[in-house]
């Protein structure tokens, strides 16, 4: 039984799309996530937050202590969208990475922001990065 051009075409196709699938490489199904930033500072320090990506820059927002600050986007297909946030109080200056496509699973992350490092803060768990100061 031989097999014509068009269905041939199509299972190389479906062969593609199942392999680029299987290795993370395209996400077909962007999603939402909610990033939080909490101000864990000591001494009543207010916190000043600017967080932009590629496409979207939201803003110096001001936290003062123990409050919190969020926002809201969808991924893109590409599975490379990321939200970097430089972040200062009297004296001092740091950027970290608030979302990383490849690093983060979350679809509410949350931030307590420290002097020594921020840190994604989860249910059962706590993971405390160090600073992207360049």
């Amino acid at each position: 039984m031989a097999v014509t051009k068009p269905t041939m075409l199509k299972l190389a196709s479906a062969l593609m799309i199942n392999m680029i699938m299987s290795c993370g490489a395209i996400s077909l199904y962007p999603h939402k996530v909610h990033v939080d930033l909490r101000n864990d500072l000591p001494f009543g320090l207010n916190l000043n937050v600017h967080c932009k990506s590629k496409n979207d820059d939201l803003g110096v927002k001001e936290i003062a202590p123990g409050q919190v600050w969020g926002f809201k986007f969808r991924t893109n297909i590409w599975g490379t969208t990321q939200f970097s946030c430089e972040v200062e109080w009297p004296g001092v200056t740091h950027f970290f990475d608030a979302y990383i496509d490849e690093r983060d699973f979350c679809e509410v992350c949350f931030w307590g922001i420290r002097m020594k490092h921020p840190c994604q803060l989860y249910k059962d768990k706590t993971i405390c990065y160090d600073w992207n100061d360049y």
